[in-house]
């Protein structure tokens, strides 16, 4: 399992080395930008109460889908779509797993993490997964969850 790290902008690996930022306009929160490597992503809410939380690249195709009602994700690949779905560790819990939908295999494990004057994040990542988007836009739908 590899241990990457975030705060509410940044997603950082092991190695303390950055794999995305979060940009977003500063009044309304929307508009929302995923920047990995030098691909940015845009984010784009639909669906009932903005439950569906679509991933679109520079082409503005549709490359990650985020079902909250449904507690899944749909990776667009190429040849053929991965499917995820996602558990929440409880009422008090601030902790959600990712499990890949064909043998229900723990892939990514997302941990709030309190001291006194902040919060971090905790991602575990299974070595199985190479995907930086996959990663950051779980991580950053479960610190807007969390953030209201």
């Amino acid at each position: 399992m590899k241990l990457y790290k975030a705060n509410s902008t940044e997603l950082f690996d092991e190695n303390k080395n950055l794999v995305g930022k979060m940009f977003a306009n500063f009044i309304s929160g929307m508009n929302v930008r995923l920047e990995i490597g030098n691909r940015i992503y845009k984010l784009r809410y639909s669906g009932f109460l903005y439950s569906v939380h679509k991933f679109y690249d520079e082409k503005d195709n549709v490359v990650l889908m985020i079902d909250s009602m449904k507690k899944r994700i749909l990776y667009y690949d190429n040849p053929y779509t991965e499917i995820y779905h996602f558990k929440h560790g409880g009422w008090f819990s601030a902790k959600t797993s990712l499990y890949k939908f064909e043998n229900d295999e723990l892939l990514i494990q997302f941990k709030q993490k309190k001291s006194f004057f902040n919060v971090h994040y905790e991602i575990e990542v299974s070595d199985k997964i190479n995907n930086d988007l996959l990663i950051w836009a779980f991580t950053y739908f479960n610190i807007n969850a969390l953030q209201g």
